[in-house]
Order: structure tokens, then C-alpha cells, then sequence
């Protein structure tokens, strides 16, 4: 029968603030705190109610994987203890399998070996002090998957990845590895079905949960569905549908495991790579961040430091792409804000 692989992620930024070539040198409010709580607060209700659905859920027969970059931790924990208090209680269930990523939902695996690195330690260190849970399995930022990504992670402590399948020409239902870990690949449909159409207004396409479990089959060898918190539009809706699914799913006897019970049965090998598509303004933006990294660190500033990852942030350079803008800014705009923070950085650390 079918195995099914679980897993939920939730990263939620720093909003950035209105920063404009005036502003360089005469103040440091690069991010808006308002705007910051209020969208965090905004999905923290939601993700407290689809946390306590789960749990009643939860047990040997139905066991999931979660994924929580450093910055929602850290913005959850000031905003709303509650929710965070919702994730640490399915963690203290013993059925969910806690995954690794970088500290900032960043593109350093593409950019900066270094600094990716630094990031996997620290969100590995923060799991540990906050969940007690070391995890072993990695998900990199948009599951971006490299072969020396996959090196330095071996080097890390992780044994697993989750991976982006729909960019490869192979089956995304197998158990993978490379020659340093075990790769489980994203199911594009059946993970875009519940992060996108289920909450679209006409019925034309939609599945009923009987219609979704007929998709992903008996006969398959895994099937690995992944829910980003951030999308949920609709929290009844999805939780009304996912433990109805769940239901129909164990009675009909599918396993659901998580990745780190998926070591045994690799059976191909993985040979693809997956760094994502930038535009012009997006790779100048990326260009520039990691151009003063150096400059950065060897100022020995923790304030400034942290200030730079918060900005390491995909979401920052998604929001130089109209596709992801839902709203009328300009790209070029951000991208502009963005640079004139990357200057003001500059100039602090210029400052005799």
C-alpha cells in the first residue's frame, strides 16, 4: 500500500519598511514592526486553529513532518506564545518528525556556502534548545536541491532531503538518494492542489477527499505532500478536508510516515539539480546582498549582523517578480528600497 509523507513548513518575515535615499544615513528602521505583527498575527489565528485540529489527529497511525524557519519562531514567540505553544504541542506528541532548514528561509545554498552553513547550524541549534528535537532531515529554502547543497548538509548532521520533483523528468512517488542522502521529492500536484485550488471559487477541478486519495493510488511507493502554512486562505476549509482525507486514507489502510522513517527503502538514484529562476532585478538584489557579506561580518556587529539575515529572506527578492506581487508596488521599486538598505549597511559599518 501507498506511503504517505506529510509535511507542513511556515516562515513568516520581517516585513520591510519605506526606505528611500533620504533616509540613508539618519535612521535604521529597515523593518516595519506594525506591518510585521499585525501579518503575523493575521496567520498565527489560523495556524492555531489547523494545529489543534491536528492533534486531536495525531497518533501511531497518523504522524506528519513540520518545518519552522528561525524567524517565525522568533516573530510567533514575541507576537502570539500561543500558536507557538500549539506547534511545541504536536511536537510533544512523539508522532511528528521536526525538519531542518536554513534560519532565515534564505538562498545562501546558491550564494554563500558559508553563510548557508551558519544558517543550517543555527536553526539546528534553535530546534534543539526550543523543541528539543535534533532533526536529520533538510529541507532547503523553495526545495532548492544542489549536490554540493547535499554535501554540506551530510556534513551537518542531516541523512534526508525534501526536494522540488517538478523540474526533473522522473517520478516524484520514488524513494531517492544521491551519494550523500536520502531524497524524498515533492508531489507538484497533489501539493498544489492543497496549497492553491482547493480554495478557488469556482468547483470546476476541484476534489472531494475520496477524489484525492484515487489520485495518489495504492500501488504507489511514496507520496510526499507538502503544506506551506503561509498559504492557507481558508483554515476550515483545509482542515475540514485534510482530516476527512485522513480518514478515508488510514481505513482504507495507507501508512502515513514521516521522512526519517523513509531511510530504508531507497530504490533510485537522484540525479537532478534545482536553484530556482530569478529575474534581472532579483539576481542584481542577490548580487549586492552577498557582496557585502564580508564587509559585514568582519565588522563584529551582532545588531547589524542579524539585520543582514533578516534581509536574506526569499520573500524580500520574491517581491521583486510581478507573478508573486499581488498588489500595485513596482518591483523596481522594492528592489530600490532594498538597495538603499544595503547602503545604509554599508555606511554603518564606515563609521570611524
Amino acid at each position: 500500500m501507498t506511503k504517505i509523507c506529510l509535511y507542513l513548513h511556515m516562515h513568516l518575515p520581517k516585513e520591510i519598511n519605506g526606505f528611500n535615499i533620504l533616509d540613508l544615513g539618519h535612521h535604521q528602521n529597515y523593518f516595519d514592526d506594525h506591518k510585521t505583527r499585525n501579518k503575523v498575527l493575521e496567520k498565527s489565528e489560523q495556524i492555531k486553529i489547523f494545529n489543534n485540529e491536528l492533534l486531536k489527529k495525531l497518533n501511531n497511525s497518523f504522524k506528519i513532518s513540520l518545518g519552522i524557519s528561525g524567524t517565525s519562531y522568533e516573530l510567533l514567540k514575541e507576537y502570539d506564545a500561543e500558536s507557538l505553544k500549539s506547534i511545541q504541542n504536536l511536537v510533544k506528541t512523539g508522532f511528528v518528525e521536526v525538519v531542518g532548514e536554513t534560519y532565515y528561509n534564505s538562498l545562501t545554498s546558491i550564494h554563500s556556502k558559508n553563510e548557508f552553513l551558519e544558517q543550517v547550524k543555527m536553526h539546528k541549534e534553535l530546534m534543539k534548545k526550543e523543541l528539543h528535537y535534533s532533526p536529520t532531515t533538510f529541507k532547503n529554502t523553495s526545495l532548492i536541491y544542489t549536490k554540493d547543497m547535499s554535501l554540506i548538509v551530510q556534513e551537518a548532521g542531516f541523512d534526508t532531503i525534501l526536494a522540488n520533483g517538478n523540474n526533473f523528468n522522473m517520478n516524484p512517488n520514488f524513494f531517492y538518494r544521491d551519494d550523500h542522502n536520502k531524497i524524498l521529492v515533492k508531489n507538484h500536484f497533489l501539493t498544489d492542489y492543497l496549497n492553491n485550488k482547493i480554495y478557488e471559487e469556482s468547483n470546476q477541478g476541484l476534489l472531494s477527499p475520496e477524489d484525492f486519495l484515487e489520485k495518489i493510488g495504492e500501488d504507489q511507493k511514496i507520496v510526499n505532500i507538502f503544506i506551506d502554512y503561509s498559504k492557507i486562505k481558508n483554515v476550515h476549509k483545509i482542515t475540514d478536508f485534510l482530516i476527512k482525507f485522513v480518514d478515508l486514507a488510514l481505513e482504507k489502510k495507507y501508512e502515513f510516515i514521516t521522512p526519517k522513517e523513509a531511510k530504508e527503502e531507497i530504490t533510485e538514484y537522484f540525479n537532478g539539480e534545482f536553484s530556482g529562476e530569478v529575474n534581472n532585478i532579483q539576481k542584481s538584489a542577490l548580487d549586492k546582498l552577498h557582496s557585502i557579506e564580508t564587509k559585514i561580518k568582519n565588522y563584529a556587529c551582532p545588531v547589524l549582523l542579524s539585520t543582514w539575515r533578516h534581509l536574506t529572506s526569499k520573500e524580500h527578492i520574491d517581491l521583486m517578480n510581478y507573478e508573486y506581487l499581488r498588489s500595485e508596488k513596482n518591483p523596481y521599486d522594492i528592489y530600490i528600497t532594498f538597495n538603499n538598505i544595503l547602503k545604509d549597511l554599508v555606511m554603518r559599518t564606515e563609521v570611524a
